[in-house]
């Protein structure tokens, strides 16, 4: 089948401080390679490219627009900080949103791990698929730091593949200010 696909081009979002629920600031990066051994493409190596808004809608055909996304690679990850607190609250606390080539394409898959001082962190989902959901269950009440890391299985995907491309991560429970006593799971 195919499927008509229109799109105007944008640049990757800007963060949106604390009163916004998307990630504000790059903390580290460690880009990995495509599965060929061969660097991420450079329209997709900017780490800044996962701050702000998501792009994408989390459609299985969204369009892939250059310089929007950051690609992991085979194995790659990031850490993402937040101006605001990203809390334990009801259902899931957190969203990831990755690039989707379709139904047929192989899942990309992260590991996520959040962290309140970012040193220390506290494995939320292994793995987290596509535009994963995920809920802190009670593994800290807040955090303001979230790591992502590609755990694509490699063997599943074309020679030019680049693993899990992170479009942006959302607080889906958010607060501008917290008190540390206090516990936000509900």
């Amino acid at each position: 089948a195919a499927y008509a696909v229109t799109a105007t081009p944008v640049f990757a979002a800007a963060p949106d401080g604390a009163s916004g629920p998307w990630a504000d600031s790059v903390v580290s990066v460690s880009q990995a390679l495509r599965k060929d051994g061969s660097a991420v493409l450079p329209d997709r190596s900017d780490p800044t490219q996962a701050l702000g808004v998501a792009e994408s809608t989390g459609a299985f055909y969204d369009v892939a627009i250059p310089g929007t996304f950051f690609s992991l690679g085979f194995g790659g990850s990031i850490v993402l900080g937040f101006d605001n607190y990203i809390v334990d609250g009801a259902g899931a606390d957190l969203q990831a949103f990755e690039i989707t080539q379709g139904p047929t394409y192989p899942d990309e898959k992260l590991k996520v791990e959040i962290s309140q001082n970012g040193s220390t962190w506290v494995t939320i989902a292994n793995p987290a698929v596509r535009d994963a959901s995920i809920d802190f269950a009670g593994a800290l009440p807040w955090a303001k730091f979230v790591r992502v890391t590609d755990i694509s299985d490699a063997t599943l995907f074309e020679a030019t593949a680049e693993g899990y491309d992170l479009d942006a991560v959302k607080a889906l429970n958010s607060a501008i200010s917290i008190d540390p006593g206090c516990s936000y799971t509900q």
